[in-house]
Protein backbone atom coordinates (compact mmCIF):
# COMPACT_ATOMS: atom_id res chain seq x y z
CA UNK A 1 0.00 0.00 0.00
CA UNK A 2 1.31 3.43 -0.98
CA UNK A 3 -0.05 6.60 0.67
CA UNK A 4 0.69 9.96 -0.98
CA UNK A 5 -0.36 13.13 0.83
CA UNK A 6 -0.43 16.14 -1.52
CA UNK A 7 2.45 14.85 -3.68
CA UNK A 8 2.25 17.82 -6.07
CA UNK A 9 0.91 20.63 -3.88
CA UNK A 10 3.88 23.01 -4.06
CA UNK A 11 4.99 22.67 -7.67
CA UNK A 12 4.07 24.09 -11.05
CA UNK A 13 1.96 22.20 -13.60
CA UNK A 14 4.93 21.24 -15.82
CA UNK A 15 6.86 19.73 -12.90
CA UNK A 16 3.65 18.03 -11.72
CA UNK A 17 3.37 16.23 -15.07
CA UNK A 18 6.94 14.89 -14.79
CA UNK A 19 6.39 13.75 -11.20
CA UNK A 20 3.05 12.14 -11.98
CA UNK A 21 4.61 10.18 -14.86
CA UNK A 22 7.15 8.75 -12.42
CA UNK A 23 4.43 8.15 -9.83
CA UNK A 24 2.41 6.12 -12.35
CA UNK A 25 5.30 3.69 -12.63
CA UNK A 26 5.69 3.58 -8.84
CA UNK A 27 1.95 2.94 -8.31
CA UNK A 28 1.74 0.14 -10.88
CA UNK A 29 0.49 -3.00 -9.15
CA UNK A 30 0.04 -1.24 -5.81
CA UNK A 31 -3.01 -0.08 -3.92
CA UNK A 32 -2.46 3.67 -3.63
CA UNK A 33 -4.26 6.30 -1.59
CA UNK A 34 -3.56 9.77 -2.94
CA UNK A 35 -4.70 12.78 -0.93
CA UNK A 36 -4.91 15.91 -3.07
CA UNK A 37 -6.81 19.12 -3.59
CA UNK A 38 -5.54 19.68 -7.12
CA UNK A 39 -7.92 17.73 -9.37
CA UNK A 40 -5.32 17.19 -12.10
CA UNK A 41 -3.25 15.18 -9.60
CA UNK A 42 -6.12 12.69 -9.35
CA UNK A 43 -6.75 12.36 -13.08
CA UNK A 44 -5.48 8.77 -13.39
CA UNK A 45 -7.11 7.47 -10.23
CA UNK A 46 -9.65 4.67 -10.46
CA UNK A 47 -11.90 5.92 -7.68
CA UNK A 48 -12.33 9.36 -6.11
CA UNK A 49 -13.48 9.45 -2.50
CA UNK A 50 -14.63 12.84 -1.22
CA UNK A 51 -14.32 13.26 2.54
CA UNK A 52 -15.78 16.29 4.31
CA UNK A 53 -15.60 16.77 8.05
CA UNK A 54 -14.40 13.21 8.49
CA UNK A 55 -17.39 11.77 6.62
CA UNK A 56 -17.40 10.10 3.22
CA UNK A 57 -19.72 12.29 1.15
CA UNK A 58 -19.14 10.96 -2.37
CA UNK A 59 -17.63 8.08 -4.31
CA UNK A 60 -16.95 8.64 -8.00
CA UNK A 61 -15.46 6.23 -10.52
CA UNK A 62 -15.44 8.71 -13.42
CA UNK A 63 -12.39 10.68 -12.29
CA UNK A 64 -11.04 11.47 -15.77
CA UNK A 65 -14.49 12.77 -16.79
CA UNK A 66 -14.56 14.98 -13.70
CA UNK A 67 -11.17 16.44 -14.66
CA UNK A 68 -12.36 17.26 -18.18
CA UNK A 69 -15.64 18.73 -16.93
CA UNK A 70 -13.89 20.80 -14.26
CA UNK A 71 -11.67 22.74 -16.66
CA UNK A 72 -12.64 26.35 -16.10
CA UNK A 73 -15.39 25.54 -13.60
CA UNK A 74 -13.58 26.18 -10.32
CA UNK A 75 -12.11 22.73 -9.88
CA UNK A 76 -12.98 19.96 -7.50
CA UNK A 77 -14.55 22.18 -4.86
CA UNK A 78 -17.28 23.38 -7.23
CA UNK A 79 -17.90 19.80 -8.42
CA UNK A 80 -18.24 18.52 -4.87
CA UNK A 81 -20.59 21.38 -3.93
CA UNK A 82 -22.71 20.70 -7.02
CA UNK A 83 -22.88 16.97 -6.27
CA UNK A 84 -23.85 17.60 -2.68
CA UNK A 85 -26.59 20.01 -3.76
CA UNK A 86 -27.94 17.61 -6.39
CA UNK A 87 -27.87 14.63 -4.03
Amino acid sequence: ILILDEPTSSIDVKTEAVIMEAMERLMLGRTTFMIAHRLSTLENCDVLLVIDGGLLVDINTNVSTLVKDANGSGGLESIVLEQMQNG
